[in-house]
This record gives C-alpha cells, structure tokens and sequence, in this order.
C-alpha cells in the first residue's frame, strides 16, 4: 500500500521576517519600560515644595535634573540615581540679607531631606537628590548661588557675573560641635530622644538644649542607624533651627524621618554634628 506524501507549505519568508522584528520590537518596549527612569514620584514631591506656604514666597520654580557626572551606586538592592535640584528664587528672596538667604536655603534643604529616597521607576530604582542649588533664573544678572551636598553635608555660597562668567566659590562657616567647653558639659546637648517606626519609615524625635552662654543658628542634629552587631546601616541630618536662634538655655525639638532600606533599623545613635555662634 502506497503512502501519500504530504507536502507542507512553510510560511512565506517575508512573514517570518515580520513576525521576527515584532518579538524584537515588544522585547525593547518591555525592556524600556521596565529599566526606565520614571519620575511621576519626583514631580509629585516637587509639586507639594510648590504647594508649601512658606518656601513658595521665595522660590518661583523647581529644575530636577539628573547627574551625568556621578555614577549611579548600588546600596544593597537598590540602585540610587543622582539627581541635581535647582531652586530658582523670588524677588522677596533676593531682597533678604545673606544670612537670611542662608536660613531660608537650609529650610529647602531640611524639606527636601524630610523627604528621604524617591523612588523612581521598576528595577529598585531610587531618584536621589544629592545637591541642591539656590539661584537667580536670570543668569545674565549678577547674583548669589548657596549650595548644599547631601553626601558631604557642605554648605557653600558663591557670587557670580553673567556677564563675564566669573564665579567664586566660598565656604560657609559651619562649625564643628566638638565642645571648647572647660567642663564635661558640651555647649549643645541632646537632652531627649526616642526612636518610632512606622512602615518603612523611622521617626528620631527628641530635644536640644544650649547649656552655654552663647547663641547658636544652623544647628544640625545626625542619626545613625545600626544593626544588631553595632554594623553602621544609613546616616540621616536634619536642622534643629535653620533661621531662628537657640539662645542660652533655650530647648528646641527636632525630627529625624530615614526610610529603612533592606530591613528594620534596630539601634541608633543621636548627635549634634554642627552648629554656627552666633554671639
């Protein structure tokens, strides 16, 4: 008995042609979307610094780039993307004195750290704001830029003319809190604290109190968290009075907000890390 053979018609080749580049094509938009830096958490935080009473009186506009000179680094499984915001001042800004634009700077800075990590896409991506700038929008006119760097916490000031393009970078006096006190008192003390956590976030509350005879502004209160072998797992900062003076005697609160990355922070350490005299 004879078996007939069946011929099979293989798909036209212009047909696996297409059907190849679609997989390919579905593949990278999968592929973007996924590894994609997405910023809608960034403009939602920029968003409530515009909606901020205070801070909308001398700041007219928000510029959230990122840092194409830092690399990304890795922190456990997270990966942190560096990003540069810009603040661009008001008339009512540029009318104040220079150190007042200091205080009004470091409230934008203690808002921006109240905020901790934003998370910025698939893939444990982090929008991490590294430094923060403080500017005119016109660069043509001669004006003042004050900078803040998360990860040195160095506060500068600088001048600079439009017109020449000269810029000078200058230091701000941010003194170290080791005490020049004769006695075992130290100048600025953390006379209470305790440590709350609430989901991924934990709250350092507590008070200051200036045991000298001398005012201080830009007091700068640090936490550090660490696991259960004594191991350091993050470091946060927070301005106990960016503006108004601690004065002798005097008692201000503070609060430290840090979203725990990897797992829960069972110990911490509070400290005053710097301060400025003021008289």
């Amino acid at each position: 008995m004879e078996t007939e053979i069946k011929e099979t018609k293989k798909p036209p080749k212009k047909i696996i042609i297409i059907t190849s580049i679609s997989a390919l094509l579905i593949a990278g938009i999968f592929i973007f979307y996924y590894f994609r830096v997405n910023e809608e958490e960034f403009k939602e935080f920029v968003t409530t610094l515009q909606e901020d009473e205070e801070l909308s009186k001398y700041f007219s506009e928000y510029l959230y780039v990122e840092d194409d000179y830092t690399e990304p680094t890795n922190y456990e499984e997270y990966k942190l993307m560096p990003y540069i915001l810009s603040a661009y001042t008001t008339d009512e800004f540029n009318n104040l004195t220079k150190e007042e634009k200091q205080g009004i700077t470091l409230k934008l800075v203690d808002a921006i750290d109240y905020q901790g990590w934003i998370k910025c896409g698939n893939n444990n991506k982090i929008c991490d704001i590294q430094s923060v700038m403080v500017h005119s929008k016109n660069e043509n006119d001669k004006s003042e830029l004050f900078s803040y760097d998360f990860n040195t916490s160095k506060f500068q000031y600088g001048e600079y003319n439009g017109e020449d393009l000269k810029f000078e970078e200058i230091n701000i006096d941010l003194t170290e809190s080791t005490s020049t006190d004769t006695d075992d008192t130290p100048s600025l003390e953390v006379v209470e604290h305790k440590g709350t956590i609430d989901g991924d976030f934990i709250y350092v509350t507590g008070a200051i109190k200036n045991n000298s005879e001398t005012a201080y502004s830009f007091v700068e209160v640090k936490s550090t968290y660490f696991d259960e072998n004594g191991n350091i797992l993050d470091t946060e900062t927070s301005f106990v009075n960016s503006s108004d003076v601690i004065l002798p005697n005097e008692r201000k609160g503070f609060e430290i907000m840090t979203q725990m990355i990897g797992q829960k922070y069972p110990k911490y350490k509070v400290e005053v890390v710097n301060y400025k005299p003021e008289y």
